[in-house]
């Protein structure tokens, strides 16, 4: 019998890979959902043969069913968990306006009950029909693949790993095992309690620890005693142009992303800097319809244009349109621990297309350190930083070493073919060691 091979591009050249291990991935949402999670997971596993991955997932929210091209079971929730979704959403969308431009003590407490109500929904079990468990076997899974960062979750990844007996590879995107998002809110301290106890579970029956960076990876060597593997979020560097010449006139700025988070906060003190250059610049903000809707009001008399969101597999025509990308993190204690070594997925699309980039957050994120000792943005934590920054930008200062920079280090650490054979390698090895 013929034995299969599997083929990616490394370097412009075909790197072949026997036929890849079946992998059955668990998460509380789809790589298919679109949203930043989903682009990566699917920029991850693109490479991989579609025969050997099978998706589940708990999330019923519309999927970019257009890319599927894998094995994607929803796991159906019970009649409970739909009526209170239902309900939670109303809440969510009858109080979101008024909760994200003021911070009444009556908007805390309706935010710290529906956090309370999203946690209380994932502490409850889900459980597989006869079909899809059916369809798992029939799979013949050689090992699983989680995020984690679910109560629920990490409760159905613990069991299929006991029943089938295979191992766990646990992907850490976000620090939410020692920070989580709503860290803050007092009602949450049993959910905290159960999500660490199930996450100990998972880890137990962990071959490999995958993290998002080498600071998380040192850290959490150190607090799991496991073998860490660090994958980057990943790019097709082939996707993205490089640098065009910088025009004439005025500079734009670019920012392609949500505005919730307080960003936008970030993003008005940009626009306030751009302002002070007496013309020479403005920041295009593409955003969804909700968020133009939600926060335009807030950049009246600045230098800013709002541009409806493109879908993914367009955004490079959004960056070929900049002069300078711009990214910025939350200035806000009580999320700084849950983003601690967090890296956008538009850090490495950023970084290959060449451009200049004007990061505006927090010192003391790993990211920050990440583009400052790699030479690839201009930073700024502080507004008298940023105003230099900006003004730098519009003037006739040359970037180019920078930007070289910037594709260089998005080569070495980023690129998907290369990412893709590490992980490859890695699940390898963690089989032939079980």
């Amino acid at each position: 019998m013929i034995k299969k091979v599997h083929f990616v591009l490394l370097n412009g050249e075909r790197y072949i890979m026997e036929k890849c291990p079946r992998v059955l991935i668990v998460n509380a949402q789809s790589m298919y959902k679109k949203n930043a999670t989903g682009i990566t997971l699917q920029s991850i596993w693109s490479g991989w043969d579609a025969d050997c991955l099978f998706e589940v997932y708990s999330d019923p929210v519309v999927m970019d069913q257009c890319n599927q091209r894998i094995k994607s079971y929803c796991i159906p929730p019970s009649y409970i968990i739909r009526f209170s979704r239902g309900k939670a959403a109303q809440s969510i969308n009858s109080n979101i306006k008024a909760a994200s431009t003021q911070q009444s003590s009556n908007n805390k407490i309706k935010s710290y009950l529906r956090q309370f109500a999203v946690c209380t929904l994932d502490s409850i079990s889900v459980k597989l029909d006869k079909s899809t468990i059916d369809a798992i076997r029939d799979f013949h899974p050689q090992v699983i693949y989680t995020l984690g960062a679910s109560v629920s979750i990490m409760r159905l990844v613990n069991q299929l790993s006991m029943q089938l007996n295979i191992p766990v590879i646990m992907h850490f995107m976000d620090n939410w095992a020692e920070h989580i998002q709503w860290e803050d809110n007092p009602l949450l301290s049993l959910y905290k309690s159960s999500l660490k106890k199930k996450m100990l579970a998972c880890i137990k029956r962990c071959k490999l620890v995958v993290t998002i960076s080498s600071s998380m990876a040192e850290a959490y060597h150190e607090k799991f005693q496991k073998e860490t593997l660090v994958l980057m979020n990943t790019v097709d560097l082939s996707k993205f142009k490089g640098s065009a010449s910088k025009p004439t006139g005025i500079t734009h700025f670019v920012y392609a992303g949500g505005l919730h988070l307080d960003r936008w906060k970030a993003l008005k003190e940009i626009a306030e800097a751009i302002k002070k250059t007496d013309g020479k610049g403005i920041l295009d903000i593409f955003t969804s319809k909700d968020s133009i809707e939600l926060y335009h009001s807030n950049f009246k008399m600045l230098p800013v244009a709002f541009h409806e969101a493109v879908p993914h597999e367009h955004i490079n025509e959004v960056y070929q349109k900049a002069d300078v990308l711009v990214h910025t993190e939350v200035q806000s204690e009580k999320m700084k621990g849950f983003f601690k070594y967090s890296i956008s997925t538009k850090i490495p699309e950023y970084l290959a297309t060449e451009k200049p980039i004007l990061f505006y957050g927090p010192q003391d994120m790993k990211l920050f350190e990440y583009l400052l000792q790699n030479r690839v943005a201009l930073m700024a934590s502080a507004k008298e930083e940023l105003q230099c920054c900006v003004n730098r930008l519009v003037s006739d200062e040359d970037f180019t070493e920078m930007c070289e920079n910037a594709r260089c280090l998005a080569e070495k650490n980023h690129c998907a073919s290369e990412n893709q054979i590490k992980l490859y390698n890695a699940i390898e090895t963690v089989l032939l060691n079980s």
